[in-house]
């Protein structure tokens, strides 16, 4: 009878290490699919992304950035692309307006993007990435705050309002580098295309 208790506890024992053996390998594959899983590394790793996060929320430089996607709402006015089609004397006629060529993203991001902080628009285009196709899949407005979004549109608006007074591109910008950019030797270029 002693011999028959002995083997039952040692059937249950070995069934208790062969439990704890599939356990620990079950424990073993999950850590192989995510091996920093609560090590230091990655806890380092998740604090320092939430110190980042809180350094750019408070930073008042970042006010603007809302380091999240926002719903899409229009933002730049048919006027806008409208006066730059108008001032370098291209055609403005049925949909050709609304398929641009890049220069005018590359125009958009100097005229308008940089006139917010510095870092700002380093800030949006790391969180809009470009894709493989050279295209990105948000606008860079979508992650900006409620007070981003009223300064771009003051933005907008203080371009339209220059475009407006003006009668070709090269006049523009010497208009535009004079009052908020840089000044650049824009004289040099500026010949009425027409004449």
């Amino acid at each position: 009878m002693q011999e028959e208790e002995n083997k039952k506890k040692t059937a249950a024992d070995a069934e208790k290490i062969s439990r704890l053996d599939e356990a620990s390998r079950l424990i073993h594959q999950a850590n192989q699919l995510q091996p920093d899983l609560g090590s230091d590394r990655s806890l380092d790793k998740e604090n320092e992304k939430r110190f980042i996060l809180e350094y750019k929320a408070n930073n008042p430089k970042q006010r603007h950035i809302a380091f999240s996607i926002r719903p899409y709402l229009k933002q730049f006015r048919f006027a806008y692309y409208d006066n730059i089609y108008r001032l370098n004397k291209w055609d403005r006629s049925g949909r050709k307006i609304y398929k641009r060529p890049g220069i005018v993203g590359k125009w958009t991001i100097k005229l308008i993007y940089l006139r917010f902080p510095l870092g700002t628009i380093e800030t949006l285009q790391t969180l809009n990435p470009m894709t493989e196709d050279g295209e990105r899949l948000h606008k860079h407005f979508q992650f900006l705050t409620e007070v981003g979004e009223q300064n771009l549109r003051n933005f907008i608006d203080d371009a339209v309002a220059i475009m407006e007074q003006c009668s070709y591109w090269g006049q523009f910008v010497r208009v535009f580098s004079k009052k908020y950019g840089p000044e650049y030797q824009t004289h040099l270029f500026d010949v009425d295309p027409d004449l």
